[in-house]
């Protein structure tokens, strides 16, 4: 599921998603993790996007309990057993 849509189907904002996944203390940390979490939604095709470092990426799929994961943001398909055994 990508992280747009699991913060949409959750009612969460960029900046609620970045205060629970970052230490945040203070305004100015909110309002930097907020605008990574925009980035890392946005589409691979945009020059703004990113995709989170390990250790960001390991707090995104705890914090989603595994709704998001890794393969999320960087799009490989997986082929089916079936798929596999027969190529």
């Amino acid at each position: 599921m990508k992280l747009a849509d699991w913060l949409k189907s959750n009612d969460l904002s960029p900046e609620e998603f970045g205060a629970k996944i970052e230490n945040c203390e203070n305004d100015d940390q909110r309002k930097v993790a907020a605008k990574r979490v925009r980035r890392y939604c946005l589409p691979r095709e945009n020059a703004e996007s990113r995709i989170p470092r390990t250790d960001t990426m390991a707090r995104i799929v705890e914090a989603t309990a595994g709704a998001v994961t890794a393969n999320d943001f960087y799009g490989i398909e997986t082929q089916p057993e079936a798929e596999r055994s027969a190529a």
